[in-house]
């Protein structure tokens, strides 16, 4: 399953990262795949870059969730 924009948000939040200062997203003017925010296409940017770590962490986070809820 795919992450959420709210879930790609909390994982650049928690890891401190700055969109705007990340050299690896790319400018493409051309291509707005998703509406007018661009702050959503950044994010979204992101997540095609680094896909693997963030669903690591989000399946990490899952576990952590129901392992709390058990307790």
């Amino acid at each position: 399953m795919e992450p959420t924009l709210g879930q790609i948000k909390e994982y650049i939040r928690v890891h401190n990262i700055n969109l705007k200062d990340d050299k690896i997203l790319k400018n493409d003017d051309d291509i707005q795949l998703y509406g007018d925010s661009e702050d959503a296409e950044l994010y979204f940017q992101y997540y095609l870059e680094h896909s693997v770590e963030i669903h690591k962490w989000l399946n990490n986070e899952e576990k952590e969730s129901e392992m709390s809820i058990r307790l």
